[in-house]
């Protein structure tokens, strides 16, 4: 359980993903953060449960592990300079958001939060691996290693910063994109059975969201920014090889958004599954 948490990304056992984040080319970054992390997630509940833990305790301290992971990740996400650290410090920030969906569901005994949880972690899969195959994209064009170092990115890269704005509205749950699908589906699926300490880690649910508004958006209006490369300045096009992988991704989390209900059918199955382990 410990190796999974550690892998999972869970405070205080996360902090080896921003490092590993520095030091991984982007398209490790985007397994990292978009199927590793996910799968441990999962893994763990299933684990637990299938060991005997205690369903409504166990939901219990996801919810608070959730508050703990939404918090630190996205306070020390607002204080970064480095684009793929703010990146990693937001993926720690959005498996707060599925572990309360896990914990709230587990909880209550409610397969609603469980399935907004599961369509999340789809969800949260493809949008930042998109991120990060576009910010390695302006990394490797422009040498964009710095936050200020994306000032004018849709003039000098057009294709990345494009692919790089959609991930980053995604993230930060701007309708109709599927994280405003997910939380929207986490609220109301949590309120079904809202108690104080459930309608407490939705507030913070929405804080937090708020909270990371503060880097999401000034990081889209820094790529956007007219003024942040020479008039004069031609844009670059990307090499196939790396547009045309983004470019299927972000049509997949397009799909995932506009058409979720083929996903969140089977997030319902694997919830009615994770409430029948744990009795």
């Amino acid at each position: 359980m410990r190796g999974l948490a550690i892998k999972g990304a869970l405070v205080p056992a996360h902090t080896w993903l921003p490092d590993a984040h520095g030091r991984a080319p982007s398209s490790v970054s985007a397994i990292l953060s978009g199927i590793l992390i996910e799968t441990n997630i999962y893994a763990m509940v299933k684990v637990a449960l299938l060991a005997g833990w205690g369903m409504e305790a166990f939901g219990a301290l996801l919810a608070v592990l959730a508050v703990a992971n939404m918090t630190t990740g996205n306070l020390l996400a607002l204080r970064q300079v480095y684009g793929k650290r703010l990146l990693a410090y937001s993926s720690v920030a959005q498996v707060g958001y599925i572990l309360l969906g896990l914990g709230l569901g587990l909880a209550t005994r409610r397969p609603e939060p469980l399935v907004a949880a599961l369509y999340l972690l789809v969800a949260h899969a493809g949008m930042k691996g998109l991120a990060f195959l576009a910010k390695g994209a302006c990394h490797h064009y422009c040498q964009a290693t710095l936050v200020r170092d994306l000032d004018g990115m849709y003039r000098r890269l057009p294709g990345a910063a494009t692919l790089l704005v959609f991930a980053l509205a995604g993230l930060a749950g701007i309708p109709p994109l599927a994280g405003f699908v997910a939380k929207w589906q986490l609220l109301v699926g949590a309120l079904g059975s809202a108690t104080p300490w459930i309608i407490a880690a939705l507030v913070a649910l929405v804080l937090n969201t708020l909270l990371s508004l503060g880097y999401y958006l000034p990081l889209i209006g820094r790529i956007l920014r007219p003024g942040g490369a020479p008039p004069e300045m031609q844009p670059m096009a990307m090499s196939h090889w790396m547009l045309v992988p983004g470019v299927a991704v972000g049509a997949a989390v397009v799909l995932v958004s506009l058409v979720p209900r083929p996903v969140l059918q089977l997030a319902h199955e694997a919830a009615l599954y994770l409430l029948a382990i744990g009795g």
